[in-house]
């Protein structure tokens, strides 16, 4: 693959969807038509508003959660926008910064000597 082509990561999906609404900040409403699944509640990992995104009738990327105990089956991962597709599932940004900071050519920080999760205190 050529320098210019380098994938960062893979970010799988299972089915799509079309939004419907968003009663919460983490917790939006979809109908998967090629399940026939109407008015799931699924989980949006961005808390920010996304009105440009998050829209009634505006298709979704979603993956089904492995966790069997959790209260939302679904994970909303990316959102139609002109003719591609935004990632909002900001779980995934960490990696992304993370990979671009370990690269030192693509890094803007040059050579980085080490990354560090964030902490809780």
């Amino acid at each position: 693959m050529p320098e210019s082509e380098k994938q960062v990561m893979h970010i799988g999906w299972d089915a799509e969807a079309v939004f419907i609404s968003r009663p919460n900040r983490f917790v939006a409403i979809v109908d998967i038509p090629s399940s026939g699944i109407q008015n799931v509640a699924v989980h949006v990992h961005d808390p920010g508003r996304l009105v440009d995104l998050l829209y009634r009738g505006n298709r979704l990327l979603l993956k089904k959660a492995t966790n069997p105990h959790r209260k939302t089956k679904w994970d909303i991962i990316a959102a139609k926008k002109d003719d591609g597709w935004v990632l909002v599932n900001s779980a995934c940004h960490r990696k992304i910064a993370e990979w671009v900071l370990s690269d030192p050519d693509i890094s803007p920080l040059g050579q980085v000597d080490s990354i560090c999760l964030s902490k809780t205190w």
